[in-house]
């Protein structure tokens, strides 16, 4: 195990990418996409106007070449990626010294690309898509979620004219005449 670790690249659950001369599991064309959202208000007669509402979850894809090289199996390790993928459950994504957070096994497609003359496949194809796992709210994101919370519970109770930062409703407003408030018959 000490051999595998001397060139040790990364891991991702208990999948360890490694090189050394008695063991090579590595992956290849790792991509990272990050994204924002936003949302398009659409306003009469003029362009929408667009607002800024959070970040998309980064998505990770890579792959992998599992081979029968020093003693490995490419079975026995397309099957630790089943697993990872069954069990639902977000693993720590590390590549160097650095820990790129929880992700989840959300895409798994193996191609079997040779296999012995009694079945066993000797080189397998795996791309892997990750998209990260956040487990908790952010601060931010909670008080957030509480002034959203407030705001419904203030405007389920009278519909639009509780809305904050409407005008209070005047219930003895006098209407007036517009020839009164001008002074007598206009346009004559």
């Amino acid at each position: 195990m000490s051999n595998v670790l001397t060139g040790l690249i990364g891991c991702f659950g208990g999948v360890i990418f490694t090189v050394s001369d008695q063991y090579i599991k590595t992956f290849q064309d790792l991509s990272v996409t990050r994204k924002n959202k936003y949302a398009d208000h659409e306003i009469a007669m003029n362009k929408p106007i667009t607002e800024f509402t959070g970040e998309e979850l980064n998505e990770v894809r890579f792959k992998m070449r599992l081979t029968t090289h020093s003693k490995a199996s490419p079975l026995i390790d397309l099957g630790i990626l089943k697993s990872i993928m069954n069990r639902k459950v977000a693993q720590r994504l590390i590549i160097g010294l650095s820990n790129l957070g929880k992700y989840t096994l959300r895409e798994l497609s193996d191609e079997w690309l040779h296999i012995a003359g009694n079945g066993v496949p000797l080189i397998i194809d795996v791309e892997l898509v990750l998209v990260e796992y956040i487990d908790q709210v952010s601060n931010q994101a909670m008080n957030s979620l509480r002034t959203d919370e407030l705001m419904k519970t203030e405007t389920g109770k009278g519909g639009p004219e509780r809305l904050p930062g409407s005008f209070e409703k005047i219930k003895d407003r006098v209407l007036t005449k517009f020839d009164d408030v001008i002074g007598g018959d206009y346009g004559e």
